[in-house]
């Protein structure tokens, strides 16, 4: 019996060994030997569903002369748009990052760890630092389990996209009182609301003063203010936008409180195909004055 066990330990012992040298091997390729070939220089957005929504990189690209691409992703916790920011750092020469930046950065740390999520950011694996492994863990052991035990090969491939926003359900939020979304902004009352998620983009920020870093705050409707008022941080997104804007690698583009017409928006806090061609046209504008400055 214990020569049975101890077979059955060296066997689990080498399969432990392989995982740990394949680990290794292809989180270095990832972040080391993974190079996309690219004719110009990169415009990239990143951000949760507002940016997907409202950001078009297509048209920007039309009106602008530069290359657009958009990684959004649909309800993304900023630390995992962090992630994705640090892949493509690592694959492509100083490309010009965009990050939406938004009131729920804060209070949507949840949505690193929640059940529904964390999974589906299999191909940021590599990128992750061995205590941000131990907070998934922390939070969801088995998910995190699961998550580590798939080994995808290493690749420039990353999730996300823009997205053409056909709902229409503005008046629905406005008369519930955005109940669909005060869920955002509370659902952290408990000892893991550190933004971790922001903090991250600060560090990345930091570290890396060859990038140029552009934080976009996308048109919210006017009563998404009013309703959620007294939870939706704007006081303190305006502190952490300002605090960007003192970098010499971030320009801060808040576009909050911008005047749509309501057929621009979908809901209280997106923008619907509309406002999105709307939107990017604005965008488009700002950014070919910037140049010109």
């Amino acid at each position: 019996m214990q020569g049975f066990l101890k077979n059955i330990g060296s066997v689990l012992a080498l399969i432990f060994g392989l995982y740990l040298l394949l680990f290794f091997v292809f989180r270095y390729a990832d972040n080391n030997l993974m190079r996309e070939k690219v004719k110009a220089k990169q415009h990239i957005i990143f951000g949760n569903s507002h940016a997907m929504s409202s950001m078009d990189p297509e048209l920007i690209s039309k009106l602008t002369g530069d290359e657009f691409r958009s990684y959004a992703s649909n309800g993304q916790a900023m630390f995992w748009t962090v992630k994705g920011i640090e892949k493509k750092i690592a694959q492509i020469d100083h490309p010009i990052i965009y990050v939406e930046f938004t009131n729920n950065s804060f209070t949507t740390d949840w949505w690193i760890y929640d059940d529904t999520r964390v999974l589906r950011e299999i191909d940021k694996l590599y990128q992750l630092s061995w205590e941000e492994f131990n907070y998934l863990l922390k939070n969801n052991p088995g998910k995190t389990i699961k998550f580590l035990a798939t080994l995808p090969f290493p690749s420039t491939k990353l999730d996300g996209k823009f997205g053409i926003n056909e709902k229409n359900r503005l008046k629905e939020d406005i008369k519930d009182r955005g109940e669909r979304i005060k869920v955002q902004y509370t659902a952290l009352e408990n000892e893991n609301d550190v933004d971790l998620g922001v903090n991250s983009l600060k560090r990345l920020i930091e570290a890396h003063p060859e990038i140029k870093f552009v934080l976009v705050r996308t048109p919210m409707h006017p009563q998404y203010f009013e309703i959620l008022k007294g939870i939706n941080n704007d006081e303190k997104t305006l502190k952490w936008l300002g605090d960007f804007s003192k970098k010499s690698n971030c320009k801060v583009f808040d576009f909050a409180h911008l005047p749509l017409h309501d057929s621009c928006f979908a809901d209280l806090d997106h923008l619907n195909y509309k406002g999105a061609k709307v939107f990017s046209e604005i965008f488009s504008d700002s950014l070919l004055n910037l140049k010109k400055k």
